[in-house]
């Protein structure tokens, strides 16, 4: 689909390591977590949307509800769907799309109603008055600041959506880095949520497919970030947490930039002489 069959190879042995022979992979099975139900819901996600399958989006639903730590991720990629409509035809078909979405995902929940407002509760509680702790953004960041990231990352996204005419796939570096600062957006966050950012693998082999250096650069600087923040332990012998978080940060604001520094095209695309020059 993404036709990045040339990298299958190296895709499927990295993500092997950073699962089996990393502490945090290790961790992922320690815990019976779910992230990797969570990976596959950004990834068919991302995928419907880039590919125009309304089948995968609403399949990456399923996914979702199995843990709904993905929500906030969830939430502004559909947001900017939504506003990455071209014209009332597509926009109407977008709208039904979500809604289905959001439906897949609350009525199993209404069938489960007192242990769905229970938890709910436990969460609200939870992000209110906990000591933020693991890899939460809180400790560096006010919390109000934190909350609302949500809401800036929509807003930077439709930014970018309105330099690019709407072109959603240009705005892979822009998920990337979306998705690396919402890793810290609960209040209590852990290592073994970092296999979420599992998904941007196969899209970064599209984002970069037929890229010169730079893309190369960008590729496997990503790949050896995911690596490094794998041995928590070993980070946090060299720096202190808040130095841990500043680099989460520093990261993703790095991806962020991307598509302002690239508005017109993706780096999927062959670079010439003039596409190497920034805008």
């Amino acid at each position: 689909m993404l036709k990045i069959e040339s990298d299958l190879w190296f895709g499927l042995l990295l993500v092997s390591m950073l699962l089996f022979a990393t502490p945090t992979g290790l961790g992922w099975f320690e815990r019976g977590q779910f992230s990797l139900y969570v990976a596959l819901s950004y990834l068919l996600l991302i995928l419907g949307i880039l590919k125009n399958k309304p089948v995968l989006i609403l399949a990456s639903a399923f996914f979702a509800y199995v843990k709904w730590t993905s929500f906030p991720f969830l939430f502004v990629v559909i947001i900017v769907y939504l506003l990455s409509s071209k014209d009332r035809t597509e926009g109407i078909q977008n709208i039904r799309t979500s809604l289905i979405y959001l439906l897949i995902i609350l009525l199993p929940s209404l069938l489960f109603r007192s242990k769905f407002i229970h938890f709910i509760t436990g969460l609200y509680l939870q992000e209110l008055h906990e000591i933020p702790v693991g890899i939460s953004m809180a400790q560096l960041l006010p919390a109000s600041i934190v909350k609302v990231l949500p809401l800036i990352l929509i807003f930077l996204g439709y930014f970018y959506l309105r330099r690019n005419n709407k072109n959603f796939s240009h705005l892979v570096p822009y998920l990337i880095g979306s998705g690396i600062l919402l890793l810290t957006y609960p209040t209590v966050a852990f290592e073994y949520n970092i296999p979420n950012l599992f998904c941007f693998i196969p899209l970064m082999f599209y984002w970069t497919k037929h890229s010169h250096f730079l893309g190369k650069v960008i590729r496997y600087a990503f790949f050896a970030f995911i690596l490094l923040i794998s041995f928590p332990d070993f980070l946090g012998s060299y720096l202190r947490g808040n130095n841990v978080l500043a680099g989460y940060l520093a990261v993703s604001i790095a991806f962020l930039l991307l598509p302002y520094l690239f508005p017109k095209r993706s780096l999927s695309q062959p670079m010439s002489e003039e596409n190497l020059q920034l805008d």
